[in-house]
């Protein structure tokens, strides 16, 4: 049996999209933090993966250190946490925990 998650794949999917909503919400003074939170938890780690190939072609830049550079605290470990593949982010989690 395969594990599904909770967030099912967003129907009208188009990364190029999602990646210029997220360069939007952090362009300029300020953040847009309700754009980036509403964009990257409704669509799937999958589609997020999409999201952030997509931004590098787009603005040569890697999404989760803008990302990261635009937030903080538990929002950023929030956000930095959707966008990491599940594999990596269940070996990050045990890692920690065997500490």
């Amino acid at each position: 049996m395969e594990y599904r998650g909770s967030v099912r794949p967003f129907v009208h999917f188009n990364a190029k999209h999602d990646a210029e909503l997220l360069h939007k919400a952090m362009k300029g003074i300020g953040t847009d933090e309700d754009a980036i939170l509403m964009v990257l938890t409704s669509r799937s780690n999958d589609q997020r993966q999409e999201i952030k190939a997509a931004y590098k072609k787009a603005y040569g830049k890697d999404l989760v250190s803008a990302l990261k550079s635009e937030l903080g605290g538990l929002f950023e470990n929030l956000i930095v946490a959707l966008m990491t593949p599940p594999v990596l982010y269940d070996a990050a989690l045990l890692h920690e925990a065997l500490k």
